[in-house]
């Protein structure tokens, strides 16, 4: 059980669909005044605007107990409960937020999932699968299995993949070493940047369902996959570590530096950004193709099948301000000239590379 989890026992939490489902996505439940929801006397979660005003709301503190008083007539504020003076104990709506967010995920069955980056070494930035929202099949709460009790489980087919929600305390290494020796897929998804905030149940909903950070903790079939990826990366390109003046350029500028007209060996990260031989980038290098002439990693699975690459031409921004066309200049990878096809574009005569001429600044 994760400390995220504790907390939903240690305040006794049970959001239920009912409340969800009597509340729009404009209802504010969360507001950085006080508590919007709170203990009735019958145990059940209170609206402020569902109590009398004032210390008769019959209602307690989720955290500590202690009676709130109900401010339900704000004028500048929103409605809120507080406590009597001296007596707060700082509750903020953790666990409940918590708690309204697996509500939210068994409701919808469905999330973004995050993109499997890879984040180790010289391979920090490269990514393996994009983000991509799926819906699933079933969508279950704190289901024990094996020694863990994850947040949310949700099945598609016959995969299945734990969700953790994250308010203040995240994952710690004993559960994720559990979710390895499993061998489910997991992933993480945070919420501090609404803790203490005033926001709508929309919010919360965006924010669990799309846009709030969220990272994989676990996913041994992206994991092999990332190392299938850097055996192909590093067989076919390299890479380029940043010195103080820049890049160097294993093809002394012949990827774009030449269609810009800059001799200098160094690139920066804009020049590298246009070349065609550009794979990506990291705060530490540049990886390049530049060795074996592919212009897109999509290319790496035809050169090991050794079929011939598609003639896809390759856009060139052609940066040089005010000067004049491109004269006497040739394509970086068939060496012919460039030649003028309309307007400010040109056109390598074997179509391999297309030159866009920008405006000068």
């Amino acid at each position: 059980m994760t400390a995220a989890q504790s907390e939903d026992s240690s305040v006794d939490l049970d959001i239920s669909h009912e409340l969800i489902s009597r509340l729009s996505d404009q209802s504010i439940i969360f507001c950085r005044h006080g508590l919007v929801f709170a203990k009735g006397g019958d145990g059940t979660w209170k609206h402020v605007d569902e109590v009398p005003n004032g210390k008769d709301s019959g209602c307690t503190c989720p955290q500590c107990g202690r009676k709130l008083v109900a401010k339900n007539h704000c004028t500048e504020k929103i409605n809120h409960f507080a406590h009597a003076p001296g007596g707060d104990c700082g509750y903020q709506g953790e666990s409940l937020l918590h708690r309204v967010a697996k509500e939210i995920l068994r409701r919808e069955r469905r999330l973004m999932l995050p993109a499997f980056v890879g984040s180790q070494g010289w391979f920090d930035g490269l990514t393996i699968v994009p983000a991509d929202t799926v819906s699933f099949d079933k969508v279950e709460l704190e289901q024990a299995l094996d020694r863990i009790r994850p947040d949310v489980t949700a099945t598609k087919g016959p995969r299945i993949l734990f969700i953790e929600i994250a308010v203040t305390h995240t994952v710690d290494a004993a559960k994720l070493e559990r979710l390895r020796q499993i061998g489910t897929a997991a992933i993480e998804i945070c919420l501090r940047a609404l803790h203490g905030r005033t926001v709508s149940l929309g919010d919360v909903k965006k924010a669990v369902l799309f846009s709030s950070a969220r990272k994989w903790l676990f996913n041994e079939i992206l994991e092999k996959k990332l190392s299938a990826q850097k055996a192909l990366l590093e067989k076919y390109g390299d890479f380029l570590p940043r010195t103080p003046l820049g890049v160097t350029c294993p093809d002394g500028g012949g990827g774009v530096l030449s269609l810009i007209q800059r001799p200098t060996v160094f690139a920066s990260r804009k020049d590298c950004g246009k070349c065609c031989y550009f794979g990506w980038d990291n705060p530490k290098a540049v990886f390049c193709f530049a060795r074996t002439r592919i212009q897109r990693p999509s290319e790496i699975e035809m050169f090991e099948k050794g079929l011939p690459r598609p003639g896809v031409p390759r856009r060139v921004i052609w940066d040089i301000g005010n000067s004049t066309a491109p004269k006497n200049h040739t394509c970086p990878l068939c060496k012919t000239e460039i030649q003028h096809r309309y307007g400010n574009e040109w056109v390598c005569a074997n179509g391999c590379v297309e030159v866009h001429r920008r405006a000068g600044r």
